[in-house]
């Protein structure tokens, strides 16, 4: 991991949101990337708006390494998510790499697909994840385990690192989701993994408290494919 030639970058990244800091998508403080474009349209989806893989959240390479280069550089985690990242490989792909570059060494990815599926068909981009959460959304399935949204969602640790450090979290259950709300173009965006009515309730309390109309993400919904500049 690290000394594999980066793959070639592809002609354009579809990516609905990059932010930072991000606090509700695993440990500490992250950068989170948001792929757009999934075929899965799981029911009962956070993002549905990342579903298409639409020309306004197109990104050329370069404009991400400079979004990059103004992330501090204390920051070591990035959580990708989406839309699915999958399905776009070789973007992935370049991605991954460019942030093992980049001193990145925390990487988490959310994927509808299974572990086993994307081992058969992605293994060169797995090893480049430190760690994995695998599993299309079941709005049927609940769970109180931490970052996961239903219970046939597993975390797996591919690193070494990862089994060093993300070992407890594997089993941790937390009584409430972890979340994180920002402010973004006059309404509020929530970031992180909501329970069966969190969001509901959630709009209820803002609208009683006169804050506004509020954008719903589980990893994300990006506005019209906006991006929060490091600093801003």
């Amino acid at each position: 991991m690290g000394n594999e030639p980066r793959p070639r970058p592809p002609e354009r990244l579809y990516i609905g949101r990059m932010f930072y800091p991000v606090r509700a998508l695993g440990p500490g403080e992250r950068v989170g990337i948001w792929f757009a474009g999934c075929s899965l349209a799981c029911p009962g989806c956070m993002t549905p708006e990342f579903w298409e893989r639409h020309s306004r959240f197109a990104r050329r390479p370069e404009e991400v390494l400079a979004w990059l280069e103004r992330v501090p550089r204390h920051v070591r985690g990035v959580t990708i998510s989406g839309g699915e990242p999958f399905e776009q490989p070789q973007a992935l792909h370049w991605l991954l790499a460019v942030l093992r570059e980049r001193g990145f060494d925390d990487i988490w990815v959310y994927s509808g697909y299974t572990f086993e599926r994307l081992q058969r068909r992605h293994g060169e981009v797995l090893r480049l994840i430190d760690v994995l959460i695998d599993g299309p959304y079941r709005a049927d399935r609940p769970t109180d385990l931490i970052w996961r949204g239903s219970a046939n969602q597993r975390m797996w640790l591919l690193s070494e690192q990862a089994r060093m450090r993300h070992h407890r979290w594997v089993a941790y259950r937390v009584s409430r989701p972890v979340l994180q709300i920002v402010p973004e173009g006059g309404r509020f965006v929530v970031i992180g993994v909501p329970r069966a009515g969190t969001w509901e309730r959630l709009q209820q309390h803002l609208a009683e408290m006169g804050l506004g109309e509020a954008g719903e993400t589980r990893g994300a919904q990006a506005p019209h494919g906006r991006q929060q500049q490091p600093g801003d």
